[in-house]
């Protein structure tokens, strides 16, 4: 078992991940961008951070996946200065954050399922794949319910006839993450079986 001092560090480590995530995600709100639709935006996010903070041992969270969490959500709040109007190495943003999503959900799940459950193999697989999904289609709801409610200028679901797919991309970029984070973890567990053989 690990001991209390390890432990305190562990939390020293989450809770510095989530000061300093809270920190910036009100800078950015502060700040106000160029787009009015993530003025809030700390108001919806910050609360994730210290939902995942509190639930990371339940979760299995390791402090590389808070980072990571907490990296996705940076980006994602990047939307408040027109990021999601652009295009990196020739693909939409909006797809890349959906994708890097995917990867970090996937790798938390995956963990998760295997630390907490025991579940590995296939059924892991899937299970980590249909759960990312899942939580990128009520996502992709809430979106939609926002914009419903507060119109198209200030709700956050992407709507224009140049862009009618937008939800079914996201949700697609959203499991290929997935799967790209379960295969990492294969690479992963195969090196670790390489470096443990004896010479």
């Amino acid at each position: 078992m690990p001991s209390a001092a390890a432990d305190r560090v562990d939390r020293s480590r989450f809770l510095a991940v989530a000061w300093g995530t809270t920190a910036v995600l009100a800078a950015i709100s502060l700040a106000g961008g160029s787009v009015t639709k993530y003025r809030w935006a700390a108001l919806f996010l910050v609360p994730l951070i210290w939902i995942v903070y509190l639930l990371r041992e339940r979760l299995a969270l390791r402090p590389l996946h808070s980072v990571l969490f907490a990296v996705a959500m940076l980006a994602h709040d990047l939307g408040a200065f027109g990021w999601y109007q652009r295009t990196v190495v020739g693909l939409q943003y909006d797809w890349l954050v959906h994708f890097f999503f995917g990867v970090v959900g996937g790798l938390i799940v995956a963990n998760s399922l295997q630390v907490r459950l025991g579940v590995r193999g296939v059924a892991a697989g899937l299970l980590t794949v249909l759960t990312v999904a899942g939580m990128g289609a009520v996502h992709e709801i809430v979106e939609a319910g926002s914009t419903a409610v507060l119109g198209a200028e200030t709700g956050m679901l992407h709507v224009g006839p140049e862009d009618p797919y937008d939800t079914q991309q996201d949700m697609l970029n959203n499991v290929l993450g997935a799967a790209l984070a379960l295969g990492l973890r294969r690479i992963g567990r195969e090196q670790r079986g390489q470096g443990q053989r004896p010479s």
